[in-house]
Formats: structure tokens, C-alpha cells, sequence
């Protein structure tokens, strides 16, 4: 997967409320209108409870 489908997909999944997104190397969440998935790579993503139930029904 190329860097481009990586990020429309983590984007969809923020958006959906199925992941968190977190600054790299910190336990510190980044504030929904402060994502920017052009620097998608200075982020890590966590599952939310929501994310991991919808992945559980597919």
C-alpha cells in the first residue's frame, strides 16, 4: 500500500470515530481539528471501542 492509500485510509477511519490519533512518541491525543493527515507519518493510531466492534461485525 502506497503512502496515498494509507493516509485516505486512516482518514476515513478517524472520521469515522474508529481510531484515535495520537503524537508520535507520546501518550498525548492530537485534538480533532488539529489532525493533519499530510503528516500523517508524526502520528501512531489506536483503535477506539467503536472501531473495534465494527471491525469484529465484518
Amino acid at each position: 500500500m502506497d503512502d496515498s492509500e494509507l493516509r485516505n485510509h486512516l482518514e476515513q477511519l478517524f472520521r469515522k470515530g474508529w481510531v484515535k490519533v495520537f503524537y508520535k512518541g507520546t501518550e498525548d491525543e492530537v485534538e480533532s481539528g488539529e489532525v493533519s493527515m499530510g503528516q500523517f507519518e508524526n502520528y501512531h493510531f489506536l483503535a477506539t471501542k467503536a472501531g473495534l466492534k465494527a471491525h469484529n461485525t465484518l
